[in-house]
């Protein structure tokens, strides 16, 4: 069981890494280091520790810890806007990059749903 999760937390992370290259670097490069429209690191580093932790969490309290970790995420999308780092775009990028992670480390359970 340990094993099938170190893969997909491989899985899971090699996706968000390359879809920051994409989405964050590339366009950093291309255009300057302030843009705001590119992926956010922030939002996509945070799901990912926060489907790390989901590996731990008992069934019956994962509701709770969707909640919790959905507050999380909208409280780092705010501090992000605030200090003009990202517009909603690149926290929608960003969320968008670690959701087709976690959806191709899961893709056999989301077929079978």
């Amino acid at each position: 069981m340990l094993q099938k999760e170190i893969k997909r937390l491989f899985i899971c992370g090699v996706v968000i890494i390359i879809g920051l290259i994409l989405f964050k670097f590339i366009p950093m490069g291309l255009y300057e280091q302030e843009i705001e429209f590119d992926a956010s690191f922030h939002m996509a580093g945070f799901v990912f520790l926060l489907y790390l932790g989901w590996m731990f969490v008992k069934k019956e309290w994962r509701k709770y810890y969707l909640i919790f970790g959905g507050l999380i995420l909208i409280g780092v999308g705010v501090q992000r806007i605030n200090v003009s780092a990202h517009n909603v775009g690149g926290l929608v990028m960003g969320l968008l990059v670690s959701s087709v992670g976690i959806w191709l480390s899961r893709s056999r359970y989301f077929r079978k749903k």
